[in-house]
């Protein structure tokens, strides 16, 4: 629940299919969409005879799951035409000890946004601490991050316009090169060795608020990696590939006008 809390959600859509369920939800200002994946060999059984789509209050979801320990076990149970998703909170070492609650259903639709499949022209793949780190540090100089992926690596930049200072993460092959400058070379001096995995079909750039790229790296946790794929005039695409299932952010590069505003 916490990157849907974080992003300010306020009602997810839940989809259960035969692979699994999935949560998805967007923030009020339409900027990020949030995808969480969770697939079925993650519960410990799993039955489904309909798929289904419903509309949730995340506030109300996430209270409720937080009165279970680490250690409970958590049932949700829908029916193909239920008006609430009942959990029923069992003490593992007291499998008498239960507690039901309902969460009622929203009447938003109950059609899920399927995100069209792109061919993303550039793709990196590096440390997610390493990532959460640019994401802060640049997030201190600026509102706007400039992504620039081509054929020798990857570049996030960010200028403080009022001091003139600029922070620089510059991603090659085999080796990732970051330092704040204050001069407007582009070029960091120091480098430090660090593997990362780059697909690359043609050069581009995107811009994106380092408001939602902080919110995103808060992930990094659930995956020691994170793949940053990226298409021209497309959202930015930030994904985190775990065991269980995968979490996506969808980012919508910001555009001139949003920075005159």
């Amino acid at each position: 629940m916490v990157p849907f809390v974080d992003l300010g959600v306020r009602h997810q859509k839940l989809a259960c299919s035969k692979e699994g369920i999935m949560l998805q939800g967007m923030d009020e200002f339409h900027i990020s969409l949030v995808e969480f994946f969770l697939s079925k060999r993650s519960f410990e059984s799993y039955a489904l005879c309909h798929d289904l789509c419903m509309s949730l209050p995340i506030d109300s979801l996430a209270t409720v799951l937080k009165k279970a320990n680490d250690d409970d076990v958590c049932t949700l149970k829908a029916g193909h035409k239920a008006k609430v998703l009942t959990v029923a909170i069992e003490t593992r070492d007291q499998p008498w000890l239960v507690s039901k609650h309902d969460v009622p259903f929203i009447d938003l639709g109950s059609e899920y946004l399927v995100i069209s499949r792109i061919p993303y022209d550039a793709k990196i793949t590096v440390w997610s601490t390493r990532f959460a780190r640019l994401a802060h540090e640049l997030h201190q100089l600026s509102g706007s991050l400039d992504i620039q992926i081509i054929h020798e690596g990857a570049r996030f930049t960010a200028l403080d316009e009022g001091s003139g200072k600029k922070g620089c993460f510059i991603f090659r092959r085999a080796k990732v090169v970051d330092e704040y400058r204050d001069s407007e070379d582009d070029e960091p001096a120091g480098a430090i060795i660090h593997e990362f995995h780059r697909y690359f079909h043609k050069a581009t750039s995107l811009r994106v608020s380092t408001k939602y790229l902080v919110h995103a790296s808060k992930r990094a946790p659930l995956s020691s990696k994170v793949s940053v794929l990226m298409k021209e005039d497309q959202p930015l695409l930030v994904q985190y590939d775990f065991y269980e299932g995968v979490l996506k952010f969808y980012i919508a590069p910001r555009i001139a006008d949003e920075e005159e505003n």
